[in-house]
């Protein structure tokens, strides 16, 4: 048999004390030890539950008399514990005149006024046991992904990891009421996390959530999980709105003649006779249906060495001959041909 305090002594009342004696001293430990007072205080949490389970004891005839037989009977402080599972705390804080603003405990609508998880929610508000008690939904968990510009174009899939504790993806939570699942082993949650494969659908933009419903924290029903995107954007650009906006640098020839380029996954051709500072569209090029939206910028050096870089100056670098044509084309540069 489980054993607890003599309920006489958490109180501080002597054996044939009156009904009286004995509920003011709760309410003057009660109020010491109140939840208001002493927010996610474990002592205080503990020693309001201990007065609490005292005065339920005491307050009760039956449960007094059991309890004063059982002491006489020669078992010294060694009590049995009592069964609290029925009782109705709000009905003994009221007699006691121990307000509790039950409201502002109140999550998910559901407040309840028997069992130990009362308590629980009092000095922890919405703690992982009022959860596994089925009392109210589990939390949500969001977890960072980043993707590629193209990723977030086209779509596709990626693998995340979800922070546990998370409910089972398996059986929901459901095992830990009773039951068995291969995936838990009985205890309705992975305390490790998991991962998970998220779908991206074509066209998201960064910030936008995808929902993962019931892969969340434990509880009836489980919460839900948020895979929130963020998109790499190539150096040069910026995302405004939907749009991705930036500057495409070419040699005055290449502006004269026109020109392709590859940007932001994309071919962007430059139309023959592009001025310094024309505006160039490619429609889709950006993000969620937006576009990429260039400013052309003629520059010698800056434009050979953008078209170096993408490929476009290996023909030159095959001779010598391909050097001195390169050194050609810069010396004429801006000249009429």
């Amino acid at each position: 048999m489980s054993t607890r305090r003599d309920p006489y002594q958490v109180l501080g009342v002597p054996h044939d004390a009156d009904l009286e004696t004995i509920r003011r001293a709760y309410r003057e430990r009660a109020l010491r030890d109140h939840p208001d007072r002493n927010p996610n205080d474990p002592g205080a949490a503990e020693r309001f539950k201990e007065a609490s389970e005292a005065y339920a004891t005491l307050r009760d005839p039956d449960a007094r008399r059991r309890h004063d037989h059982y002491t006489r009977s020669g078992a010294g402080g060694r009590v049995p514990q009592p069964d609290f599972a029925h009782v109705d705390w709000r009905s003994v804080f009221q007699e006691a005149d121990v307000r509790v603003d039950w409201g502002r405990y109140a999550q998910g609508g559901v407040v309840p006024s028997v069992g130990g998880v009362v308590f629980e929610m009092l000095f922890r508000g919405v703690t992982r046991a009022f959860r596994q008690a089925g009392l109210m939904p589990g939390e949500a968990r969001t977890v960072g992904l980043r993707i590629e510009l193209q990723e977030a174009r086209s779509g596709g899939e990626r693998r995340v990891a979800v922070p546990g504790p998370v409910a089972c993806p398996t059986c929901k939570g459901v095992a830990a009421l009773g039951g068995s699942c291969a995936t838990c082993h009985g205890r309705g949650e992975l305390p490790g996390g998991f991962e998970a494969m998220v779908r991206i659908p074509p066209g998201v933009k960064p910030g936008q959530k995808l929902r993962l419903a019931g892969l969340g924290g434990p509880g009836r029903p489980p919460g839900d999980a948020f895979v929130e995107l963020s998109v790499h954007i190539p150096n040069g650009l910026e995302l405004k709105g939907r749009d991705l906006v930036g500057v495409l640098t070419v040699t005055p020839m290449e502006a004269r003649r026109g020109t392709t380029r590859r940007l932001a996954g994309l071919e962007v051709t430059v139309p023959p006779g592009a001025r310094h500072g024309a505006r160039l569209r490619v429609g889709g090029g950006g993000l969620a249906g937006g576009d990429l939206l260039l400013r052309i910028d003629t520059d010698v050096w800056r434009g050979l060495s953008s078209a170096v870089a993408q490929g476009a100056g290996r023909a030159v670098q095959d001779s010598w001959g391909g050097w001195r044509e390169l050194w050609r084309r810069m010396s004429t540069a801006g000249r009429k041909p």
